[in-house]
This record gives structure tokens, C-alpha cells and sequence, in this order.
């Protein structure tokens, strides 16, 4: 549903983004002013990642995990396992 509500996640310009652990998969997705940014963890351990180069406080829009706040603290995601 969110990826068909919306044209950024659609059409947008797609950026790989690159992640200090071998198990977070990243990237964002660019159209006009809106920036969407997706992580997913393919481990079974926790995995944090760091936004970096935003110019607001990012939100999360959507999380596999039921329990996910929609703030970040110091632009830092800890994601459980498997999270995306």
C-alpha cells in the first residue's frame, strides 16, 4: 500500500546508500523535495545505522516491527532483527 500511494517510492530517483554493517541494506529514493530513506537489517542481531546528510528530523513511515517509534534519536536506528 505505501509503495503504491506513493510516486517517490515509485518513480523516484534511486540512491544506494552505503552502511558500515554487511547486513543493512540501504537506500533512498529522491523526487522533488521528498527524500525516502529504506533500511532493512538481513541479520539476527540487532544492527544500528546512522542517517547521515539530513537537514530535518527524520520520521519513521513504516516498520516491520509492530513496537517502532516514529522518532530517532541523534539520527541513530536500532533495528531488530530481520527489520525493515
Amino acid at each position: 500500500h505505501l509503495r503504491n500511494s506513493s510516486e517517490t517510492l515509485r518513480t523516484g530517483e534511486y540512491i544506494p546508500q552505503k552502511s558500515a554493517s554487511p547486513h543493512i541494506f540501504c537506500f533512498e529514493r529522491h523526487l522533488g523535495a521528498e527524500r525516502l530513506l529504506v533500511i532493512a537489517n538481513f541479520s539476527d542481531g540487532i544492527e544500528r545505522y546512522t542517517i547521515r546528510h539530513t537537514h530535518s528530523s527524520p520520521q519513521v513511515i513504516f516498520s516491520t516491527n509492530a513496537h517502532r517509534g516514529i522518532h530517532l534519536l541523534d539520527h541513530t536506528l536500532e533495528l531488530m532483527p530481520f527489520e525493515g
